[in-house]
C-alpha cells in the first residue's frame, strides 16, 4: 500500500485538490492522451485530460476529477511510504535495493542505458503482475521523483 503525505493515493475532486494545494503553477491542456490513471479518461469517447503542475509534481485532471500521477520528493513537500520504505529526498538506491532486490536487479540494466537511474516496481493484483508500475527516478543515487506508470 502506497501512501503520500500519510494518505492513500486515490481519485479526488479538483475542488479538493485546489483546497489542499492551491491553484497549479501550470496547466497543460489535453496532455493526457493515453495511459491515464483516471478511469474517466480511459473511456472511448472521453476528451484528453489535462496535467496540473505543482512544481515538478503532476496531477491528471478531467473535469471535476483529479489523481496524482507523479510527485517530486526533492523539495520535502511530498513524501511517500511503500510498505517499510520511506520515499523522500533522503531515499537512496541502496535503501530500495535492500527492500526490493528483484526490482533493483532489473534497474541495473535499464532500457535507457543509465544504470540505476530508474527503478520500476510492478503492481500486482491477486498475485498476477499488471502492466502498471511505480517508477522511482534517481539522480546520483538519490530519489528525485516517484511516477505512476500505465502503458497506452
Amino acid at each position: 500500500m502506497l501512501t503520500v503525505n500519510g494518505q492513500p493515493v486515490k481519485e479526488l475532486t479538483t475542488s479538493q485538490l485546489v483546497h489542499q494545494l492551491g491553484r497549479p503553477g501550470k496547466i497543460d491542456k489535453g496532455a493526457v492522451e493515453c495511459g491515464a490513471r483516471l478511469e474517466i479518461l480511459n473511456k472511448i469517447d472521453s476528451p484528453a485530460g489535462d496535467i496540473w503542475y505543482y512544481g515538478n509534481t503532476r496531477y491528471e485532471v478531467s473535469g471535476p476529477h483529479a489523481i496524482l500521477s507523479s510527485f517530486d520528493v526533492t523539495t520535502g513537500k511530498f513524501q511517500g511510504k511503500l510498505g517499510q520504505l520511506i520515499l523522500n529526498q533522503n531515499t537512496t538506491l541502496e535503501d530500495v535495493r535492500r527492500i526490493f532486490p528483484e526490482a533493483a536487479k532489473q534497474a541495473d540494466v535499464p532500457s535507457t542505458g543509465r544504470p540505476g537511474e530508474e527503478m520500476s516496481l510492478p503492481f500486482y493484483y491477486k498475485g498476477e503482475q499488471m502492466d502498471e508500475s511505480l517508477n522511482l527516478l534517481f539522480k546520483k543515487g538519490h530519489l528525485q521523483e516517484v511516477e505512476f506508470f500505465s502503458p497506452c
